[in-house]
């Protein structure tokens, strides 16, 4: 048997090249395997902690909004609402009654010309109910600016009411707080509820005032703030506020994202997992870092930027939003000690 000639000092250099090739091409696949078949495993989806229905729309009978929510800046076409807006900004500032009397004058022509309008929305405060029924992700898709017009024009009427010693002015002042803190407690939106403690707030301010003037009869404006609590305002619905509309974004993004490096299950997981334990009973923890640690790419990477960008758990938005709630409730106590 003839044996083989030796290898020339260039092909064995070049057998072992081809012999580093083969054995990188092993190292890299290796990995790249387990990432496909880890990738490709798909984790059980858990269903959603909190669906719509936990802060549901009142019956449109019963519902103040259903009157008013094609209110927006030029309903009010011509008027110009800043002597009110001025009226209410002094009240809340607590002037003296002097600078108040000056106020009244200029604050009363104007609300003599939209008084169609004032009645719309005394009426609509009137109802048994006052929620924004909206949750979306399009930005202009929700607001509170018809509450926001309406709180400023039923505010100034039972300010004008109880400044001339009427009882009828603490009784509307009254509604306009129990309607306010129904909206900001069980609207479904994260943001119509933070933008509704800022109106709430005020409103606890006028209600303050209006104690201090002595003027009349203001139990029935000291019941609507001791009911103004903290349990009226419940952090629970905040928590599911902010739920609902993360898991609204992260469910959109889904339906438009299509890649094998994306585990569905996995990432409702992740969504769920800091709003379990405020359902649990426990504080809403801040937002966990998904993309960290050398192998974080190692599984589910698209899901976990996404996760990221989200942020569930106590966000800034969030905490702001308990700022405001704390906000409130601290004004409504000092309200309630007024003499």
């Amino acid at each position: 048997m003839a044996s083989s000639e030796p290898l020339t000092p260039e092909e064995q250099k070049a057998r072992r090249r081809r012999m580093l090739l083969y054995g990188l091409a092993v190292v890299l696949l290796i990995p790249t395997l387990a990432i496909v078949i880890v990738n490709r495993i798909p984790t059980e989806v858990p269903p959603p902690l909190w669906t719509p229905d936990e802060l549901p729309a009142p019956a449109e009978a019963d519902n103040g909004w259903t009157l008013i929510a094609h209110y927006h800046s030029t309903t009010i076409s011509g008027i110009d609402l800043d002597p009110i807006d001025k009226l209410l900004h002094a009240v809340r500032k607590d002037e003296k009654v002097p600078n108040l009397t000056r106020l009244w004058s200029p604050a009363r022509v104007v609300a003599s010309k939209i008084t169609e309008h004032t009645k719309l929305c005394t009426e609509a405060f009137s109802r048994k109910r006052l929620v924004i029924p909206c949750l979306s992700l399009e930005p202009d898709a929700c607001t509170t600016e018809p509450v926001e017009i309406c709180t400023r024009l039923v505010t100034f009427a039972a300010l004008d009411q109880a400044w001339g010693g009427s009882p009828a002015g603490a009784a509307l002042l009254a509604t306009v707080l129990e309607r306010l803190t129904d909206v900001a407690s069980n609207s479904p939106h994260p943001w119509m509820q933070a933008r509704t403690l800022v109106r709430l707030r005020d409103a606890v301010h006028h209600a303050g005032a209006l104690i201090k003037w002595h003027r009349g009869n203001a139990s029935a404006v000291r019941a609507a703030l001791e009911a103004l609590g903290p349990d009226a305002l419940p952090v629970e619905h905040i928590v599911i506020a902010n739920y609902l509309l993360k898991h609204m974004a992260i469910r959109e993004a889904l339906a438009h994202t299509d890649t094998w490096l994306l585990d569905e299950g996995s990432i409702m997981r992740g969504l769920n997992a800091p709003f379990e334990v405020a359902k649990q009973g426990g504080a809403l923890p801040p937002p966990a870092v998904h993309t960290e640690g050398a192998f974080w790419w190692f599984e589910n990477p698209i899901g976990k930027k996404m996760l990221d960008a989200m942020k569930p758990g106590a966000d800034e938005d969030y905490g702001k939003t308990l700022e405001l709630r704390e906000s409130v409730l601290k004004r409504r106590g000092e309200a309630l000690a007024l003499k």
